[in-house]
């Protein structure tokens, strides 16, 4: 007992319950003594005496318990703001970690712009030493493409205008290399010293993977030019613009898939890329070129004078080229289009240049066109031509067979026929081939009109032959008809249901036919060979020849194109070529057609220079006969060689 009693015992809150009930108690005790004694003074003394007691026993204790609560609670703060502290400094140090660990450059930032505090990794990322930056301002780091857009945004951040913003952005490393960032910038408007913050994520790598996405999406890889996505809209965008001197030009290499077949795919790379980096040092700024597709460039022109601009082009492009060792030269067929207050569209501005690139190639290629509205309608007839003919191959009676005699020029006696097909219009009257036949190719029309028009032709060669059996009949044969592949097939059925002989059928092709190995021209004119039936290069000379060919593939006679012989004179164009002709034929053992003859003085040069067949409008137009009826030849044939014209 004397053990627990000598420890000092804690002191005990009293209730405040128990204080009053205490003192009630002590005023009823009072209270008693004074009704028993009668209202003696000395009992209240003693009342009073013992309500003073009562209460500084209560004080005393107030005082001890409250004292010590004070004192409790004094230590308490103490301990509570040791506490804080504590907890502040840890704060602070863990800030300083994430801070300086963070993986994304931040900076605190001066309200005028200046660096106040950078961590590492914005350090790291400018390659400046921490000391170097504070003390800089955000301009000064800025690139100067982007200086502007920040001063911008931070003085708007300054004022008040947002609180923060985002952007993508530009920074010159110490190197001077460039930094893309992602940066975010946030006020912190501190009464005694605002500031702000800005945090910096490099993009750098993110950034070059999307130019080089955005740069293929929009560039062609082989040249890197732009696209024809990126000629559209750029020239969308000059269109609405009204840029004045605006035109646009389809610029298309003549003949160059003869490159790629005799020399190789590599070799006609290399040479559209030669033609791209021409193209590209006659561009000025603003202007464009682009790669369209296989050999075809496009080009967005700001010139006034712009013919003289097209001319030089054109010149450029006809320099030689060195590819592989070889020395090259192309030229190009170029269709200009040149913007007007009329033009909205940038479709219709490059339809137009596309009008005017085909009559270029129309024209004989190696040439250029400006667009004019005659060409439109033009260009609006062969799409109607196109729907038509269409319809037309379901009503085959709607095409004729024309037939021109193809006369010895010793005794200009007719020797066979070209057969021609016209078509008869419904609406338009009769159209000549130059008008439907490249729509009848385009729309594949051409394999069913071909193979009509061929039973047609030997239908009349077997009607002629009861007559004189040496009469021949060439009838012309489609590059798509070759590569259908089955055109011997139909030549010998049409044969065979004729009853003609297949030595005096002549198929006659172009020299793009057989040039272009595509078609698979060699296996199909073998075939045809070998049953019989002979073989002619129609229009040489006027295509992008080779005479490889001429000994490579099964060919019986050539035929020179109305080009060299007819002329504004009475003598031969281009007698020098017609010569070589003849003795590069004679020489492979061919015979010679020479077509396009109009008067007796070229009939009778052309013999003397040894072409032994002619054909022109000397001698006699086109002849569409009756269906059932014989082809009607003029007197001048009837009569035979003209009387004073020399054998």
């Amino acid at each position: 007992m004397g053990g627990l009693g000598s420890r000092a015992r804690p002191a005990r809150l009293i209730p405040a319950a128990t204080l009053a009930a205490a003192l009630a108690t002590a005023t009823s005790a009072s209270a008693a003594v004074e009704h028993a004694d009668g209202g003696s003074p000395w009992p209240l003394i003693a009342t009073g005496g013992l309500v003073v007691a009562v209460a500084a026993v209560a004080i005393i204790l107030l005082t001890r318990v409250f004292g010590a609560s004070l004192r409790s609670m004094s230590l308490r703060n103490e301990s509570e703001r040791l506490k804080s502290e504590v907890a502040l400094a840890r704060a602070e140090a863990r800030f300083r970690t994430v801070f300086e660990g963070a993986p994304l450059g931040i900076a605190v930032v001066d309200v005028d712009g200046t660096l106040k505090e950078t961590n590492a990794a914005f350090d790291l990322m400018l390659g400046y030493e921490r000391r170097e930056l504070v003390g800089k301002t955000m301009t000064e780091l800025s690139d100067e493409s982007d200086r502007e857009r920040t001063l911008e945004a931070f003085g708007a951040l300054v004022r008040g205008e947002v609180s923060s913003y985002e952007h993508e952005m530009r920074y010159k490393r110490k190197n001077g290399s460039t930094l893309w960032g992602d940066v975010s910038v946030t006020y912190v408007p501190e009464d005694d010293e605002p500031f702000a913050i800005a945090v910096i994520d490099d993009v750098s790598d993110r950034i070059v993977i999307r130019d080089r996405l955005i740069h293929e999406a929009t560039h062609d890889a082989l040249t890197s030019l732009p696209n024809r996505g990126l000629f559209s809209a750029q020239l969308g965008d000059a269109l609405r613009s009204r840029l004045p001197g605006l035109a646009v030009a389809f610029v298309d290499l003549d003949h160059f898939k003869v490159v790629n077949d005799s020399l190789g795919h590599l070799a006609g790379d290399a040479l559209l890329r030669a033609v791209a980096q021409r193209l590209r040092s006659i561009m000025r700024p603003g202007e464009m070129v682009a790669r369209l597709g296989g050999d075809e460039f496009g080009v967005i022109f700001l010139d006034e004078d712009i013919e003289a601009r097209v001319e030089w082009l054109h010149a450029t492009v006809a320099e030689p080229a060195n590819i592989e060792g070889r020395r090259l030269y192309t030229t190009a067929s170029v269709g200009v289009a040149v913007a007007h207050a009329r033009y909205e569209r940038a479709e219709d501005l490059l339809r137009d240049a596309d009008i005017a690139l085909y009559r270029s190639k129309a024209d004989g290629r190696a040439t250029y066109t400006i667009f004019n509205e005659v060409m439109h309608d033009s260009a609006v007839r062969r799409l109607q031509i196109s729907s038509d003919v269409r319809d037309a191959i379901n009503a085959p009676d709607q095409f004729r067979v024309a037939f021109q005699p193809l006369v010895r020029l010793s005794d200009w006696k007719t020797v066979g026929y070209e057969a021609l097909v016209r078509w008869q219009h419904p609406r338009e009257g009769l159209i000549q081939p130059d008008l439907f036949i490249p729509a009848a190719e385009e729309t594949g029309v051409i394999i069913r009109l071909g193979r009509e028009v061929l039973v047609r032709s030997l239908e009349r060669l077997a009607r002629e032959q009861r007559d004189d059996p040496t009469i021949t009949m060439h009838v012309n044969v489609s590059v798509q008809e070759i590569m259908h592949g089955d055109l011997p097939e139909h030549v010998f059925a049409a044969i065979k249901a004729t009853g003609v002989r297949p030595e005096s059928v002549t198929l006659e092709i172009t020299e793009n036919a057989i040039i272009d190995t595509s078609t698979g021209a060699g296996a199909v004119l073998e075939r045809l060979r070998a049953g019989g039936v002979r073989i002619c290069v129609d229009d040489f000379g006027i295509g992008y020849s080779s005479l490889r060919y001429l000994s490579l593939f099964p060919i019986n006679s050539l035929k020179i194109d109305r080009s060299f012989v007819s002329g504004t004179g009475e003598g031969i164009e281009s007698e020098p070529i017609c010569r070589m002709l003849l003795d590069l034929a004679r020489s492979l053992e061919l015979t010679v057609v020479a077509e396009g003859i109009e008067t007796p003085e070229q009939a009778d040069r052309l013999l003397a220079l040894g072409a032994t067949t002619g054909q022109g409008y000397i001698f006699s137009r086109p002849i569409i006969p009756e269906r059932d009826g014989p082809i009607v030849l003029p007197d001048i044939l009837l009569k035979g060689r003209p009387v004073g014209v020399s054998a």
